[in-house]
């Protein structure tokens, strides 16, 4: 199979969120199987070369730099999209809904489309209370909803999702896991007494209720360390970041704020991390969670989103009832001080037999193949 995958987050240079992520990964284990494929993607400058077996386009980001409005700026990216699949004589495209990356792709019809859930931005802004994301939120919501419904297959990571879009868009969608290539992982106990978020700062990500636990920890547990990694965002015109300072001065000592790390920094975190902790309030598929089980970390997330078709509670991690911070404190607290056992071997394994790399990518390719 030729096939195409567009991501505006690159995987191989920057600005590499769960998109990003969740694209490299499978692009390389599809080309792994002898596929020819390609990323349409965005960089620094107009681009071509090789990674990993993988042909990737770079369109440079400078279309972009006047701010334009949404459909402005994706059809400037559409047209250069179209060149790259024509010329190459693509058989099949995938697309996240996010943004509607793959709308004027999809609506020209001409060739087999997937589009692949993420997380609509109707459910982001639902999540945070209304708050809107971007000045031109409700055409984004709308463009997204047209390509999933224009898109040969919907696929989603989790059954959550599946269910969220069959009630708001009345679409099925196929549930098939996020990939991740485990062996990329070392299995490490944690060198350090340390708890480990990693994540963008926002209300979606418990932030909020993340503060309230750790303080309460840090105050219990002397020798604790708290690491913080993400970027900040502003939520009711307010830094989630200085929130979290404010609420936790008394011990801010004991927390550590780092808003960027490279891939190589992120597993040193974990490394050293006794375990990851990810609060979320609604949550696709982390692939925080899954890379944090794949080093063989213990983890404590809420019991919603994908978390439950990761984490089997007491057995390969821990959940708790979201927006809670008091199961969040108890938990942390029982896992530091080991009065319930670690998780972190039992959570490898299941990496291992369910969302590794080489599982997933033959279900893939049958997903494809159907579509085709």
């Amino acid at each position: 199979m030729k096939i195409a995958y567009i991501s505006l987050e690159n995987p191989y240079s920057y600005n590499n969120g769960g998109i990003g992520t969740y694209t490299g990964m499978i692009a390389e284990a599809m080309a792994a199987r002898n596929n020819e494929v390609h990323l349409i993607t965005l960089g620094k400058a107009d681009e071509n070369y090789i990674c990993s077996g993988v042909n990737v386009h770079c369109i440079s980001d400078a279309l972009l730099s006047k701010r334009l409005f949404y459909l402005e700026e994706s059809f400037l990216i559409y047209e250069r999209i179209k060149s790259i699949i024509e010329s190459n004589h693509i058989d099949i495209v995938e697309s996240p809904e996010w943004l509607a990356q793959g709308f004027f792709t999809v609506t020209e019809g001409n060739i087999p489309f997937v589009t692949r859930l993420h997380t609509p931005l109707f459910i982001i802004e639902e999540i945070s209370k209304g708050q809107k994301i971007y000045r031109d939120s409700e055409e984004i919501k709308r463009y997204e909803l047209l390509q999933a419904k224009r898109s040969n297959l919907l696929t989603a990571p989790c059954n959550s999702m599946r269910k969220w879009i069959n009630d708001e868009w009345g679409i099925d969608s196929k549930v098939i896991y996020n990939p991740i290539d485990e062996t990329q992982y070392d299995v490490c106990d944690g060198t350090e007494n340390m708890v480990l978020f990693m994540g963008r700062l926002e209300y979606r990500k418990g932030i909020t209720f993340l503060a309230e636990s750790v303080r309460k920890l840090a105050m219990d547990i002397k020798n604790v360390k708290i690491v913080i990694c993400g970027r900040d965002s502003i939520f009711k015109k307010e830094s989630m970041q200085r929130r979290m300072m404010r609420e936790c001065k008394d011990v801010i000592d004991r927390i550590q704020f780092i808003s960027h790390a490279s891939y190589a920094e992120k597993k040193k975190l974990y490394a050293k991390a006794k375990v990851v902790v990810l609060p979320s309030v609604w949550e696709n598929q982390s692939y925080v969670c899954l890379e944090a089980m794949a080093s063989g970390k213990t983890v404590i997330a809420t019991n919603t989103g994908g978390f439950p078709d990761m984490i089997d509670n007491n057995e390969s991690g821990y959940l708790v009832d979201a927006e809670n911070s008091g199961q969040l404190y108890e938990r942390m607290k029982e896992v530091l001080t080991g009065k319930i056992p670690k998780t972190g071997k039992n959570a490898r394994r299941v990496i291992e037999e369910k969302f590794s790399t080489k599982v997933l990518v033959d279900d893939y390719i049958h997903l494809y193949e159907t579509v085709l």
